[in-house]
């Protein structure tokens, strides 16, 4: 299934992008570590609650998320990254 775009959008680096959910990670995309998540990174998430539960989202590592992140990495909760980027 493609991914969808949702009504949202997040506000980063001055502009505002897109938020995403996909059924599942797509290729590529890896597991992430604690040491992963710096300012700006474009993350993947496993959604906890609400419609689109199990599910995952786009996001990016931003002061308001990153403490949010680390824990959801720190419980073993899905977040991924693309590597090398």
């Amino acid at each position: 299934m493609e991914p969808r775009k949702l009504d949202l959008r997040i506000w980063i680096r001055g502009r505002s992008e897109p938020i995403w959910c996909y059924e599942s990670p797509p290729d590529g995309m890896v597991l992430a570590r604690s040491s992963d998540l710096y300012r700006g990174r474009a993350v993947l998430y496993k959604v906890r609650i609400g419609p689109d539960a199990g599910s995952y989202y786009t996001d990016f590592v931003r002061e308001t998320t990153h403490r949010q992140l680390l824990q959801m990495i720190y419980e073993g909760w899905p977040v991924y990254i693309q590597p090398g980027r």
